[in-house]
């Protein structure tokens, strides 16, 4: 005869109790893992950071030596980093919260034997409010009155449809002074005009390149 009995209340405790048990013991080395595994995030969090960083400078070496001059501290805001594009802006810690983009990896320089080294470390320093250390953003716009979108994304226009159609629209958050400045020359038969900004504060936008064709 077959034995449909279940399990009786005292298995089940014991079951229960073993289960237990084992929370307890394996708890501790669950938690330690848990905070290795957010040790190294965050600690990966600060290497992007300092490399980041690091590419910030070699590119924009003029701007820290004249810098260094009067100063001994650069902070360089990882908001800063992501407007030029050196690092994501939507940065997650070790609790998936976003990182603080206001906080400062703070560059210094060190002479040592007429050589130059700089050194880079993440802090939990914010950058002031007050501080303009975003750049202008150059973007193009449909001109006011045009009938037909100005698109230079899929559609290369001519230079008279260009200028029918398009204007450059420069936005800074601090400053209203923003200087802009054109090139334009001639590659590979097309027209390759080039758009520069720079604020009072000395942030540079990032370049704006359009291509048209020749007619």
């Amino acid at each position: 005869m077959k034995n449909n009995k279940g399990f009786t209340l005292f298995e089940l405790l014991a079951v229960m109790a073993l289960l237990v048990i084992i929370l307890i013991i394996a708890y501790p080395n669950f938690s330690s893992l848990t905070k290795i595994v957010q040790s190294e995030h965050d600690n990966n969090i600060k290497i992007i950071a300092k490399n980041s960083a690091r590419m910030y400078v070699n590119n924009n070496i003029e701007e820290m030596n004249n810098y260094f001059q009067n100063n001994d501290v650069y902070c360089l805001p990882l908001a800063k980093l992501a407007a030029y594009n050196y690092i994501d802006s939507d940065l997650k810690d070790s609790q998936n919260q976003n990182v603080n983009m206001k906080r400062c990896v703070n560059v210094t320089r060190v002479e040592q034997n007429g050589n130059i080294k700089y050194n880079y470390e993440l802090t939990e320093i914010e950058v002031s409010d007050t501080v303009d250390y975003l750049p202008p953003i150059i973007s193009i716009t449909t001109n006011e009155g045009s009938s037909i979108p100005c698109d230079i994304s899929n559609v290369v226009l001519s230079k008279e449809d260009y200028l029918n159609r398009c204007q450059i629209v420069v936005t800074d958050d601090k400053d209203i002074n923003v200087q802009t400045t054109q090139e334009e020359k001639i590659v590979n038969n097309n027209i390759l005009i080039t758009y520069n900004a720079i604020d009072s504060s000395g942030n540079k936008a990032i370049p704006l390149e359009v291509k048209l064709i020749i007619n």
